[in-house]
């Protein structure tokens, strides 16, 4: 699992930890307001804070100290009228002790589940990402201590990384700890409560009355009632170095009362990812410490593709005739083979790899680059197809890059009259995923050819003229290419000439073999595809509508989707011809 991944899934858990703890303490909220709005009934607030409830920590001030007072003194002339607000509120209908017991039980699970969801939705993932940045902060280290290298992954950045995962692990602990806080003084105060409640309603009843007696199984231990006037009379919980405006705000009158703001840890101050050590500081929140973490992490991470972006040598093709249609795609070259071993091994095949054809050229250096990038595309009406090759780099510890090509290679397929190319693709694996050739030297890479989807023109008497539509695969890597210097007046621009090629480097796509050496001559070199029928009788506005290809090397397949009245999906098996060829070599091979 990716670092990003952990990350967004502590940022899920912690938004239901923080929906959990609202909820849970939701109904002391309402419980609280209540016992607000009757002390400032009974005159016991300032008449300037009547009726102000959402002012959270002024009204929670007037509450723990009436409730100090009240513990402390009970119903005596010390309290004054704050005596008869509680015990009005006490006697209330919302304190039934069945229903207050069920309502606790809620309370003490909604909190106990807070706990839970940090401890397994948070803490398991945030421990995780203290664990990996540390491992990459040791990669990273132990990389960049090369020379003459310039490391992918920066190590103060990763530095930075792992610091920020510690700030957030630490905050998540102390979260934790705030939250266990709470939650034993939270099941304290609900005791307090339902044994206060008791008590007030057996005031003036006999003294064997059930209420009385009620009154003494539910009377708290007085480490309860310690504890309870402790957290009343100290200062609220320290939670974090500097609370906000915002942390303030969403703080609740429950959490305010019992003294442990945990809702300080969920919402914080927005900073500058800017500066991010002197907010590594100020990141004493879990929002603002995960906010911190993934600005880290996308700093650290944005720099390996700033670095190849930056390694990357753009190059722009300028072609001075156009084309309708253009396909792109790259070949794995014969350099490795010409290099390490000084020749060409009799192992290898020389399908394995693509080693063009070039014109006046016997067995030239230019014949054996790495990395070749073939553009095939259709000129004039669709009647030509023009292959061209472009050599990529050759990069070696010996040998000096060359960012930009010298040269470039071109090749022309013509097509027979009435014939015109719609669409054009390459069919076969492209030379990331193509095997090295001598990591897989017995094995040759056949499916390396050219996909055409070609309309084909017959005028009839009757409908006018008609067309059908077939899929032509055309293997190309026995083209005769002819070599073209790159003549640039501008700079990291390559330019595609319209020069005439040589009659040996212009090919004819031929759909049946001549017939006599005297056809045959006028031919010239010629390549006969495999054809698939597509659709046929194509007429009016259907033939504007070019049919899309898809060729699939890997499978073996090609599909078509063609546009009419209906659109049709056509899949075609394209190695159904050499299977065949191969069983019949077989068998004339054994008889």
């Amino acid at each position: 699992r990716s670092i990003f991944f952990r990350l967004k899934g502590a940022k899920t858990g912690i938004r239901a930890s923080l929906t959990a703890w609202q909820s849970a303490l939701r109904p002391l909220d309402v419980k609280f307001q209540s016992l607000f709005r009757l002390i400032c009934k009974y005159n016991v607030v300032p008449q300037n804070q009547h009726g102000n409830v959402s002012d959270i920590e002024t009204s929670s001030e007037f509450i723990r100290l009436e409730l100090l007072r009240f513990i402390l003194s009970g119903q005596s002339t010390i309290s004054g009228e704050a005596s008869n607000a509680f015990d009005q509120f006490f006697t209330g209908a919302t304190f039934h002790d069945q229903l207050f017991q069920r309502e606790a039980r809620g309370i003490d699970a909604g909190v106990a589940s807070v706990e839970g969801n940090l401890r397994n939705n948070v803490l398991t993932p945030v421990r995780a990402l203290v664990y990996e940045t540390e491992e990459l902060y040791g990669m990273a280290k132990a990389r960049g201590c090369k020379a003459n290298e310039t490391p992918l992954l920066d190590p103060q950045c990763a530095l930075r990384l792992y610091t920020s995962a510690r700030i957030l692990y630490l905050t998540l602990e102390r979260c934790l700890a705030a939250v266990v806080e709470a939650r034993s003084r939270v099941n304290d105060f609900l005791a307090w409560i339902r044994g206060t409640a008791s008590q007030v309603r057996a005031r003036g009843t006999a003294s064997d009355s059930v209420q009385r007696q009620n009154a003494r199984d539910r009377r708290v231990p007085n480490g309860v009632l310690q504890r309870v006037s402790d957290f009343l009379s100290l200062p609220m919980m320290h939670t974090c170095r500097e609370a906000g405006d915002k942390t303030k705000i969403a703080r609740k009158l429950t959490e305010c009362i019992i003294g442990a703001p945990v809702s300080d840890f969920f919402v914080g101050d927005s900073f500058s990812t800017d500066i991010v050590n002197e907010n590594a500081k100020r990141a004493c929140t879990l929002k603002s410490a995960l906010e911190l973490t993934f600005h880290s992490s996308a700093v650290l991470f944005n720099q390996p593709r700033i670095l190849l972006s930056e390694s990357v040598k753009n190059i722009d093709l300028r072609f001075e005739v156009k084309h309708s249609q253009l396909a792109i795609h790259t070949r794995r070259g014969a350099w490795s083979s010409k290099h390490n071993h000084g020749g060409i091994d009799e192992g290898i095949t020389p399908n394995t790899f693509f080693k063009p054809h070039i014109l006046n050229m016997n067995d030239g250096m230019d014949r054996y680059r790495r990395n070749w990038m073939i553009l095939a595309r259709s000129l004039g009406r669709g009647e030509i197809v023009e292959v061209v090759a472009i050599p990529g780099c050759d990069a070696s510890e010996n040998h000096k890059c060359e960012y930009f090509p010298d040269y470039y290679l071109r090749s022309s397929l013509n097509l027979p009259d009435h014939y015109e190319v719609t669409n054009i693709a390459f069919y076969g694996d492209d030379g990331n995923s193509s095997p090295h050739p001598h990591l897989d030297t017995g094995t040759p890479v056949r499916r390396q050819a050219l996909g055409l989807t070609v309309r084909h023109a017959q005028p009839t008497s009757e409908e006018g003229t008609v067309f059908d539509e077939e899929l032509w695969i055309v293997h190309y890597d026995s083209v005769l290419f002819q070599r073209f210097e790159s003549n640039n007046t501008v700079k990291s621009e390559l330019a595609v000439t319209d020069c005439p090629l040589s009659a040996g480097c212009c090919a004819s796509l031929r759909i049946t073999h001549p017939v006599d050496e005297r056809d045959e001559m006028e031919t010239g070199i010629f390549f006969q595809p495999k054809r698939r029928v597509i659709s046929t009788r194509i007429t009016g506005d259907e033939r504007n509508r070019a049919s899309q290809l898809q060729l699939c090397a890997s499978r073996g397949t090609g599909g078509v989707v063609t546009f009419g009245a209906s659109t049709v999906l056509d899949i075609f098996d394209l190695e159904e011809d050499e299977e065949s060829d191969e069983e019949s070599e077989s068998e004339s091979f054994d008889d």
